[in-house]
């Protein structure tokens, strides 16, 4: 995950270089463009937040970019993409 983070930034050579503008648009394409499931969108922002943690000791708040809690049936909504954005 952490090289394909790294990768998917673009010309950031560190971790720490990376602005948080960029984490949001790397969740947002994946939200949008890809249309992964609420639980992977979780999965992924939480996997950004430990890899912070533990690699540079930084707290980040994505909590904003969780999915919200929506009142959609799941038996009518359309399906979503496995989570394999890793």
């Amino acid at each position: 995950m952490h090289r394909y983070f790294l990768h998917t930034t673009g010309q950031y050579d560190k971790q720490a270089q990376i602005p948080i503008e960029s984490i949001e648009a790397f969740i947002n394409k994946k939200v949008v463009n890809e249309q992964i499931s609420s639980s992977c969108q979780q999965s992924l922002v939480g996997a950004i937040k430990k890899l912070y943690l533990l690699q540079l000791d930084q707290s980040l708040r994505l909590d904003y970019l969780l999915p919200k809690r929506s009142e959609t049936s799941y038996l009518n909504s359309s399906p979503k993409k496995r989570c394999d954005v890793y």
